[in-house]
């Protein structure tokens, strides 16, 4: 699976241009990690020819726009337990629906459609990782699932988020999917660009736990 360019704007061309120069901060290789996943993101929605998206915990939805901008007759649904993030998207991404709540929110069957899930396993308002994975599965029946988590190995290479409760080395990532009944996944990891001036950021690894290699971050593409 290949990321897709997508178009550079506002606080993201900024930050691309001090990493290009060499001169990142730590947020602009946040803010790039975040808009390299959305472009890992658009490379399914073309692979699939998908015609719903539906992004679980969505935050935000700048990068969600991109992907709208690149793919004007895909349905998108954005996520999210925080009403004032749901209220704030509402009002700049209009094009795009948004519902507040958790996954049990989504009402309706996107039957071969894909739903997506960035750095939200783990987070203080999913009370269970594989439930969440099962109900992104079910809502998608006959289409996929992408999923992205931070990589620890262990709790002690864990920094602490007030938000993050449970972190994930790159076998419990491989178990989480097995756990949720998904047999058909392809595996992904993503590195930070600190020493290299390129901003290619996803790279594609081995299918299994030992092969993650340097990734920081670990992505998962599987059939529901």
């Amino acid at each position: 699976m290949n990321a897709l360019a997508l178009r550079p704007t506002g606080d993201y061309a900024e930050s691309l241009a001090r990493i290009k120069a060499n001169a990142f901060t730590a947020n602009d290789i946040r803010l790039l990690h975040a808009r390299e996943r959305y472009a890992f993101l658009a490379g399914v929605v073309q692979a699939r020819d998908a015609w719903t998206l539906i992004d679980i915990g969505c935050g935000y939805a700048a990068n969600l726009e991109a992907v709208a901008r690149r793919y004007p007759s895909l349905y998108i649904v954005g996520v999210d337990v925080d009403p004032d993030v749901i209220e704030a998207n509402r009002e700049q991404h209009p094009g795009i629906r948004f519902v507040q709540g958790g996954i049990d929110s989504i009402l309706f069957n996107a039957s071969g459609g894909i739903a997506s899930c960035f750095e939200a396993i783990g987070h203080e308002n999913i009370p269970d990782d594989v439930a969440l994975l099962k109900a992104m599965k079910a809502i998608v029946p006959g289409g996929v699932c992408v999923l992205s988590i931070g990589r620890f190995e262990t709790d002690a290479e864990h920094v602490p988020h007030w938000y993050f409760k449970r972190s994930y080395g790159a076998k419990d990532f491989v178990d989480l999917w097995r756990q949720a009944g998904f047999t058909d996944v392809c595996w992904y990891g993503q590195t930070y660009p600190t020493k290299r001036k390129d901003v290619i950021s996803i790279e594609p690894i081995w299918p299994c736990a030992e092969d993650f290699g340097v990734a920081d971050f670990m992505l998962g593409v599987g059939r529901a």
